[in-house]
Order: structure tokens, then sequence, then C-alpha cells
């Protein structure tokens, strides 16, 4: 990363100025204004991003896990703004990782944004009463089973009963 400020600083200082700028834009959309601006500022952010990271690829040979480092350190630096500093300066010492929202931890929408952000209450809606059970599809079918074992049983027990009368007194 430090080849590529000194050798190329003026595209290194674009980066940042659009590091600068999607920053703004960023705390411009969070405070509710501005979505446009930052889709511009993104884009801007993207394409140096873009032309810097091909010339560290391209003029310094790299290998693609360090170009995809490069890149990764170059878009974290040209955000935070001390690493920015250091990147400007070529004196990195080391990666520069972007974690979470980077610059957006510490934007807080005012109450202004937040009033326009929260949704209206909605109506208290009356709870629902609870369903009704459905009838069982099968109570016909064990109906016409129960009397057929029932008849079945007075069958058993009338041939009990004859099996007796011819077994004796």
């Amino acid at each position: 990363m430090n080849q590529v400020a000194r050798r190329i600083p003026q595209e290194t200082k674009a980066l940042v100025k659009a590091g600068e700028e999607l920053r703004k834009a960023q705390r411009a959309a969070v405070s509710g204004r501005g979505a446009e601006s930052l889709r511009e500022a993104q884009r801007a952010h993207r394409e140096r991003l873009d032309e810097l990271s091909t010339f560290a690829r391209h003029e310094l040979d790299l290998p693609p896990p360090t170009a995809q480092r490069v890149a990764q350190t170059l878009r974290a630096a040209s955000i935070d703004k001390e690493a920015s500093r250091a990147l400007l300066n070529g004196t990195l010492a080391d990666d520069v990782e972007q974690t979470g929202f980077g610059p957006m931890l510490g934007v807080v929408p005012t109450r202004r944004a937040r009033a326009r952000a929260q949704p209206k209450p909605k109506p208290a809606e009356k709870p629902k009463p609870p369903p009704k059970p459905k009838p069982d599809p099968r109570i016909k079918q064990r109906a016409k089973v129960q009397q057929q074992l029932d008849k079945a049983r007075g069958r058993v027990t009338e041939l009990e009963a004859r099996l007796r009368e011819l077994d004796g007194p």
C-alpha cells in the first residue's frame, strides 16, 4: 500500500477524498436525507479504489491473495481518518481492516431523523378468538367400526352361550 501511495500520490489523494465524501454522505443518509448523494459517493469511492487496486495488482505484480489484502486495506484506510493520513504519507505499518459499518458506527441520527424514521403506531387490533376445532373427518368411520365391533361382541356372546349349552349342564 505504501508503494502505491508513493508511486501515484494524486490517485491516492483522490481515493482518500472519495472516502471522506463517502463518510459525509453516510452521515447524511443516516439522518434521513441524501440517499442519492450516498449512491454517488459509493460509486466514486469504488471507482478510485478499483483504479488503485488495479495499479497495485499489475504494476507491483502482486499474487491474487496479496492483491486482495491490498484492496481491502486501501478501502479501509481511505475511509478511516487516522489510517488515511498514514496511507497518504506512505507509512502504513500493517493491514487496516474495516469492521462492521466502519464510520457509520459513530453516527447517531438526530431526533428529527429518528422521528421521521419511526413508523406511526397502528391502531390496536382486537384479539382474535381461538380457532374452532375442526371436526374429525374419521368420526363417521369410527362410529361405523364401533357398531361393527359391538355387533361382533354380541355375536361372540351368543356363540359362547350356545357353546355352553352344547357342553351341557
